[in-house]
């Protein structure tokens, strides 16, 4: 989407301070994998390689945003960038020297910019934009219905699987006019919808933690030469109606807890995972590379807290072949 010249020398330079900071992480990343537990916000978002973040909140929350470890950038560094917010909007920089920002009491996706400013003739990096997403309480809906979209009964928690599955506390109106919003760098609210035909406004779940791995899925692949700023996402948050309705029996399903996708590359854009391996074929092998990748990331320092379910699958008359990922909080494979 960026394939300016400044914008390839700001990924490098990020993609540069992204490791160094994802050395100060092991401590924090071995104790994630050993106790899996819900991935905060303000603890993932300096994993991404994105310039575009979204945060999730109800009206009237406050959440943090650690603009320093984000960008690379010392403490003291903080003033020099100019903050753009919507109205509405209070950003605050707290005494841990992370921005606290507090969301309106409107449902909807409200912007917030940083610039770094620089000496003149000095040329500005690519800013960093926040999208805080304001979503509705889960308790709005009545009866599994909210606004008239089924977004469906949900289950308690398993006391089977090592996490605690947790129903979202909020859900994201998608309307004609937002569906198209970037939520990061490569993905937009109509690319996690579920599938489910039914009237506008459209609802749906998802998490922080899902759209940083997927900006670093498709970073890795461009850092191998291939074409991650053509990730696809097949089938991001489902009701839990709509994924019994496709054959899913899981019950706790990662998809309807919106922190799970199943995607393939699309750089030719025939709907179909592209020839990642260069043998002259789409095949399985093709969703098995994009696999490694994924089984790499899960086991290293930097992306070890996004750790979760994945799973390469086979094509069919439907689909080509995907994979899944998920961040559950421990390694999954099936």
């Amino acid at each position: 989407m960026k394939n300016t010249t400044r914008h390839a020398a700001a990924k490098g330079r990020k993609g540069t301070r992204f490791r160094i900071f994802a050395g100060l992480c092991l401590a924090a990343a071995a104790f994630a994998l050993v106790i899996p537990a819900p991935l905060r916000a303000d603890f993932a978002v300096f994993r991404a390689p994105s310039h575009i973040l979204s945060l999730f909140t109800l009206p009237g929350e406050t959440v943090p945003f650690d603009l320093a470890s984000y960008a690379g950038a010392a403490p003291k560094l903080l003033p020099r960038y100019r903050i753009e917010a919507s109205s509405g909007i209070r950003v605050e920089l707290g005494p841990d020297m992370k921005f606290l920002l507090t969301a309106p009491e409107a449902v909807g996706i409200y912007p917030v910019v940083f610039q770094e400013m620089t000496e003149p003739g000095v040329p500005q990096p690519l800013p960093y934009r926040v999208q805080l997403v304001v979503m509705r309480p889960a308790t709005d809906a009545r009866n599994g219905v909210l606004d008239g979209y089924p977004v469906g009964i949900y289950p308690t928690d398993d006391s089977h699987e090592p996490w605690t599955f947790e129903r979202p506390q909020g859900f994201v109106e998608v309307t004609p006019e937002n569906e198209n919003t970037l939520l990061s760098d490569h993905i937009t609210l109509a690319d996690l919808q579920c599938h489910l035909q039914a009237s506008y406004p459209h609802y749906l779940a998802t998490q922080t933690a899902l759209l940083v791995k997927l900006e670093g899925i498709a970073d890795e692949l461009l850092q191998r030469g291939l074409p991650g700023d053509h990730i696809k996402v097949m089938s991001g948050f489902r009701t839990p109606e709509y994924n019994r309705a496709i054959g899913n029996s899981t019950t706790y399903s990662r998809h309807i807890a919106g922190d799970a996708a199943d995607i393939f590359i699309d750089k030719d854009g025939d709907g179909r995972m592209d020839d990642l391996n260069h043998d002259g074929r789409v095949n399985s092998r093709d969703a098995r590379l994009l696999l490694a990748l994924v089984e790499k990331m899960d086991a290293s320092e930097a992306y070890g807290p996004l750790v979760g379910g994945a799973s390469a699958y086979r094509a069919n008359h439907e689909h080509g072949p995907f994979v899944h990922v998920d961040t559950r909080g421990y390694p999954a494979r099936w």
